[in-house]
């Protein structure tokens, strides 16, 4: 995913002061909804998050054709969430800047 992840200090703030905020915002990114499902998700179930963030890291990377880096994605989430959400949000964005990002959107 795309690299440097402090290199976007706002994203790495947000992301580690409000982890549950910044993978709503991700998840309402990528499926075209709002995110305060998606965030209260993440704030009242923590002890599963790393499954849920998972799950919306693979269909990133699946989405992009990327490989998992730096290492699995139930990993990435498991020992550091945040940076994780923060590579996520990074791609969405760059993908966003490079006019290559469509949202998903629920059928």
């Amino acid at each position: 995913m795309c690299g440097d992840m402090c290199a976007d200090v706002g994203t790495c703030c947000y992301g580690f002061f409000c982890t549950p905020c910044l993978y709503g915002r991700n998840y309402s990114e990528f499926h075209d909804t709002g995110c305060c499902g998606a965030c209260c998700l993440y704030f009242w179930c923590w002890c599963m998050a790393c499954c849920f963030a998972t799950d919306l890291r693979h269909s990133i990377r699946k989405k992009y054709n990327l490989m998992p880096d730096p290492c699995n994605d139930f990993v990435v989430h498991l020992f550091c969430s945040p940076c994780g959400l923060c590579q996520e949000s990074r791609e969405m964005r760059y993908r966003q800047q490079q006019g290559t990002f469509a949202t998903v959107l629920h059928q």
